[in-house]
């Protein structure tokens, strides 16, 4: 059952799972019952993609964390947001190499949608800088 937490509560679904107030997430039904019908919780609709109670929406795409990862994990994330980086990079070159990537693919979109103050969407955007 999809559901919305109205409040901080804990469910034990083969893992202690915990829903802070505003999560979204899936819990067996038998496990998500009694939270609805206490009031911690509610269904929200298969068609509801975002808990706002109305179908349709989306969730914004969080990119993961770069703190607290080794060279290893940095350099997967790396790969698969397209920046080129290798096991020669510092860990903070390569830190740097995925941030400036994620900024350039925010200003590039908010050029693309006019966002930015003056510009036109569908302004020509520069190539992103080498790193």
């Amino acid at each position: 059952m999809k559901i919305k937490a109205l409040r901080t509560f804990t469910a034990f679904d083969g893992a202690m799972r915990v829903f802070n107030k505003g999560d979204v997430g899936e819990l067996r039904d038998d496990l998500a019952e009694p939270h609805v019908e206490s009031g911690s919780a509610e269904v929200v609709g298969p068609l509801d993609h975002d808990g706002d109670g109305e179908p349709g929406g989306s969730v914004p795409h969080d990119p993961p964390a770069l703190t607290g990862k080794n060279k290893v994990e940095l350099l997967a994330i790396a790969a698969d947001e397209g920046v080129e980086a290798d096991k020669t990079m510092t860990n903070s070159n390569i830190i740097a190499a995925i941030e400036a990537k994620r900024v350039f693919a925010l200003v590039n979109d908010a050029l693309e949608t006019g966002v930015i103050e003056g510009a036109d969407p569908g302004d020509d955007v520069p190539d992103a800088p080498p790193v």
